[in-house]
């Protein structure tokens, strides 16, 4: 399900959606949850936990091209428990 999908959901529920959200998307493999995030709004930053954005890599780089602004962080281990502190500095400096 892409953003304008659940959009359309949450305001079916009575729910108002400002699209500066954070969105965690989680579930088994082979659902398109990574291809999904290449419908939701821009600008958008990704944290890519285990690497899934490798699949949607084409994809992003043409966009990118295009001039949508596509920020994909991709070194932060969250099996480290040092990355949490650069994760939460990567989060920060985006809001």
């Amino acid at each position: 399900m892409g953003y304008n999908e659940l959009f359309e959901a949450a305001k079916k529920a009575g729910i108002e959606l400002d699209p500066a959200y954070i969105w965690i998307l989680y579930g088994t493999i082979g659902m398109e949850k990574t291809r999904s995030l290449l419908k939701f709004p821009r600008p958008i930053k990704i944290f890519d936990l285990d690497h899934g954005t490798v699949v949607i890599k084409r994809e992003v780089e043409a966009l990118r091209k295009a001039g949508e602004v596509i920020d994909i962080v991709t070194d932060i281990d969250v099996e480290e428990t040092s990355h949490y502190e650069k994760f939460v500095s990567e989060l920060e400096a985006t809001f």
